[in-house]
This record gives C-alpha cells, sequence and structure tokens, in this order.
C-alpha cells in the first residue's frame, strides 16, 4: 500500500512538473493558426492528464464521499493555480497570457477529475457513463476551434493558386479587415475596367454574371493603415511567374493604395519586404501584375523565401474617411 501510494505521488508530481514545461512554452505571436489553435487545444488535454492522475493519487488517502468533495475542490484549484503560473511564465518564453487559456486548463482539470471518477470500480454505473459523457461533450467542444481551422486550411488548398477570392466558399477564411470583420458586397455598378496602363480600356465582353462580381468591401475611414490583410496565404509561391492582385475604386478621386509581401523571417522592417505603390483611377477595375523575381529579391540585403509567404496587404496610408476600395482576387499564374 505504502509503495503503491508512493508510486501514485511520484507520478502525480512529474505530471505537475511536465504540465508547467509544456504548457509555458506557447507558440509565438507569429505561429500560425493551425499551431495556435492545436496549442489551444493542447491545454485541455495537458491539464486532463494533470487532474487524472492528482485524484488518482489523492484517492489513495482515504475513501470516504466526504473526502472526494475536497479532492475534487484541491483538484480544481491546483488547476487553476497551474494555469495562472503557466501564463505568468508565458511573459518570458515568448508566448502571450490569456484568459482563454486559463479557462481551458480549468476545464481540462475538471475532465481529468470526470475519468478519473468515472475508471473507479466504485463508481455506481449510471454516473460512470454521465461522467463520461461530460468528458466526451468538453473534449468535443474545447475542438471545435482547431476542427474550424483544419477546415479552412482544407478549403485554402483547394483554391490555389487563388489565394483570395470572395466568391469561393472559405475564400476569406485568412483575411482580416482593420474595421473588423471582412464584407463581401457585389461591385458597384458603372466601374469600368482598365489595362494596366493608366488611360486605356479593356474592353472585353462580360458575362451577365460576371457583370457584377463579389468583392471584398474595405473603407479607409479609420487606421494607420487601413485596407485587408492576408494572413497566412498558401506560403509555397515557388514555380509561379507573377502574382496576380484585382481591385476597384468605386469612388470619383483617384486612389492610392499600397502592397506588401513578406516572409516568415520577416524583420518588420520596410525594407526587409516588397512594397509598391498602387494607382487606381475613379471609378475604374483594374488588374496589376507583379513578378515574382521582383518580390523574391525585394528584401534589402537577402532573397525572400517563396516558399515561406507569411503575409500580403493592400492598405492605404492613413485613414481617409468617407473612401473605400475593393479586393477582386488575388492569385499566383505561371
Amino acid at each position: 500500500m505504502i509503495r503503491s501510494l508512493s508510486r501514485d505521488v511520484t507520478v502525480a508530481a512529474f505530471v505537475v512538473l511536465a504540465v508547467v514545461a509544456i504548457v509555458s512554452f506557447a507558440p509565438p505571436p507569429q505561429a500560425t493558426r493551425l499551431s495556435g489553435d492545436g496549442h489551444d487545444f493542447g491545454h485541455v488535454l495537458v491539464f486532463g492528464v494533470l487532474g487524472l492522475f492528482v485524484v488518482r493519487a489523492l484517492r489513495r488517502f482515504r475513501d470516504a464521499p466526504s473526502h472526494r468533495m475536497r479532492v475534487v475542490v484541491f483538484t480544481l484549484a491546483l488547476g487553476l493555480v497551474l494555469g495562472i503560473v503557466t501564463e505568468l511564465v508565458q511573459r518570458y518564453t515568448g508566448g502571450t497570457s490569456s484568459r482563454g487559456d486559463i479557462a481551458r486548463d480549468v476545464l481540462g482539470t475538471a475532465l481529468g477529475v470526470c475519468v478519473a471518477f468515472a475508471l473507479e470500480r466504485a463508481t455506481p454505473l449510471r454516473l460512470r457513463r454521465l461522467l463520461w459523457s461530460i468528458t466526451a461533450l468538453g473534449l468535443m467542444a474545447s475542438a471545435v476551434p482547431l476542427a474550424g481551422t483544419l477546415r479552412d486550411y482544407r478549403a485554402r488548398a483547394a483554391m490555389f493558386p487563388v489565394l483570395l477570392d470572395p466568391a469561393v466558399p472559405g475564400g476569406l477564411a485568412f483575411v482580416t479587415a482593420n474595421d473588423g470583420r471582412p464584407e463581401v458586397a457585389l461591385l458597384p455598378a458603372g466601374i469600368v475596367k482598365i489595362g494596366d496602363v493608366p488611360g486605356t480600356t479593356v474592353h472585353e465582353p462580360a458575362a451577365a454574371s460576371d457583370a457584377r462580381p463579389p468583392a471584398l468591401r474595405l473603407k479607409l475611414d479609420r487606421g494607420n493603415w487601413p485596407g485587408a490583410t492576408l494572413i497566412e496565404p498558401a506560403p509555397d509561391w515557388r514555380g509561379y511567374r507573377r502574382l496576380v492582385v484585382e481591385l476597384a475604386n468605386p469612388g470619383p478621386e483617384p486612389l492610392e493604395l499600397g502592397i506588401r509581401v513578406n516572409d516568415r523571417v520577416h524583420d518588420n522592417r520596410y525594407e526587409d519586404r516588397f512594397n509598391a505603390a498602387i494607382e487606381l483611377a475613379p471609378r475604374a477595375r483594374r488588374r496589376i501584375e507583379y513578378a515574382l523575381e521582383a518580390i523574391e529579391v525585394a528584401p534589402s540585403g537577402r532573397h525572400m523565401n517563396l516558399a515561406e509567404i507569411d503575409k500580403l496587404v493592400v492598405f492605404h496610408v492613413g485613414p481617409l474617411p468617407g473612401r473605400e476600395f475593393h479586393l477582386l482576387r488575388v492569385a499566383l499564374e505561371r
């Protein structure tokens, strides 16, 4: 009995230390969505193991029903304290603290408690089934964000080499706008399609369904760089010759925008990425092409890694109240 108790206490102590070590090293701020959501789900799993082994160790002391409640309270409190400690430690390990992580830690601990009591032979069958049901529901609920991210990655892969298309389901999964959730709207009527050379018009018949295609409507009312950010586009651009961006300016005045592209090792300096200016004529739609060779050599002192592209941004420098532009498509072409 003493040897068994000592073994369980030792294992529980080891699990506590392992939990602190594993969870403290959160993904860095530039981590992918997949690693971030995987880490969040990992909080639940790791703290679930914590709750399971702590309960099993504590239950070795006494088996009175009143002791059960004390074990539950102590284990949940331990999960909460360790959750707070790991979030504080993350400030020194390159991560960021999050109240959501603490909630996931407590949830995981609670699920571990449920599993521990469900595994006890003395637990009535009906209660055991209830505990397993709670555990399954808790795991499924905590896995929803990760499942959604996996779905978005699958949609991203399916539409490649198109990087952004508001007409495709899931085509905006990795797009953010400075004023909140991206808004999709039909392209306003009366917009003329022009060529790459200002002043030239592209005379090509458009099908009725293409006359007013859906586009990402981006208001320029506020923010230092209002526009759209494509976070985590399909990262490997090798084997393609050009980047194509289709934009429209519905306003009565010309509009100047900027575009930037950077890879994962970008150090946030202007000189360490690709930068270009875009000029849109009034009430005009334009297709702009950029050679990937020019993008590759754009960073000062190095070549951009076309196998690890991390971000593409189309923006206006400073707010322009009452103005907006429309982003129709971003794609790679051979």
